[in-house]
């Protein structure tokens, strides 16, 4: 069986996703070379974490059908170590394509 995508974009404010939403996309669907993403989940909201409900669905979507979260950058998700070594822990898959290539 082939692994499912789910993919999930954050942008802070409307202007920003105006901006650079579609870069986010494009970012995931050429890391994906055309597989199919099962679900997509957008917030639009400050990057303190206070306000992500589409964040946890998408992880609890990604874990429940052991699927593998796609996002265009790390900063996306979190900027704390602390959260990736949690998704880590719950064994909760997840690639950041900007880090692809990169270690």
């Amino acid at each position: 069986m082939e692994k499912e995508y789910i993919a999930y974009y954050r942008a802070s404010n409307q202007k920003q996703a105006e901006l650079f939403m579609s870069k986010q996309k494009d970012a995931v669907a050429q890391y994906l070379h055309g597989l199919p993403v099962v679900a997509e989940y957008v917030d639009i909201d400050s990057s303190d974490g206070s306000n992500q409900p589409h964040l946890l669905y998408a992880l609890e979507h990604a874990q429940r059908i052991n699927g593998l979260l796609v996002v265009a950058t790390r900063n996306r998700l979190s900027r704390h170590e602390s959260f990736f070594a949690d998704l880590k822990e719950r064994g909760i898959g997840f690639v950041c394509v900007d880090e692809v290539g990169n270690g």
